[in-house]
């Protein structure tokens, strides 16, 4: 297992802290924004679902997620959630989801910071 801090800042290129919309704002809302951080981008990219997509020939070209792996996403998402002083345990395992995601759904930049934060 390895402990986490979850708060440590995503920066930019020129090393200032990322800002982002913050998610689950309602639509009636204005729109904020928020500092990001490995707790907010490893939520994010946890709970976007990595869906099926099919060719023009109906040929599946990039397999969704398993029911299995929705239920992976979802326990890791929780952990980040419920976090207690700001810091997690991750096991190898999870340390592969997390990556995995990150890389699916973010620019280098963002999963670059991930995988030193996390390793």
């Amino acid at each position: 297992m390895s402990k986490i801090k979850i708060n440590q800042p995503i920066v930019g290129i020129y090393g200032e802290q990322m800002l982002r919309e913050k998610i689950g704002t309602p639509d009636n809302k204005p729109k904020e924004l928020e500092p990001q951080t490995l707790k907010t981008i490893s939520i994010a990219c946890l709970l976007l679902p990595k869906v099926t997509m099919y060719g023009p020939q109906g040929n599946v070209l990039v397999e969704g997620d398993t029911d299995k792996q929705k239920f992976e996403k979802w326990d890791l998402y929780k952990k980040f959630r419920d976090a207690v002083d700001d810091e997690i345990n991750l096991t190898p395992e999870e340390v592969i989801l997390l990556t995995s995601v990150v890389v699916e759904n973010e620019v280098q930049l963002v999963a670059g910071q991930v995988r030193d934060m996390i390793q």
